[in-house]
């Protein structure tokens, strides 16, 4: 899933564009992000087993690294999207 707060999608926001991902016909229905997603998944009962995230620069010697850990820290800026193994709780 995309996250729409990611710090990439607010810069093109601030710069009067619209998010890659967002463009009609060419990107994701719904807009998510960290908050969002897991409000869903409490809702409905579901808790996050692992997750994975994509982020910028990943491949940068130490720049990768240093998002890396910014993204861990803070998913909801610094991940572009997620993919998360789910089950249901007990």
């Amino acid at each position: 899933m995309p996250n729409f707060n990611s710090l990439p999608a607010r810069l093109q926001v601030l710069l009067g564009r619209t998010p890659e991902n967002n463009k009609p016909k060419m990107g994701h229905v719904y807009w998510f992000n960290y908050q969002v997603l897991n409000s869903m998944f409490a809702k409905h009962n579901l808790a996050i087993v692992e997750m994975r995230t994509n982020y910028f620069w990943a491949k940068a010697p130490i720049l990768g690294d240093v998002i890396k850990f910014l993204t861990k820290l803070m998913p909801n800026i610094f991940a572009l999207s997620f993919v998360v193994k789910l089950e249901k709780k007990k």
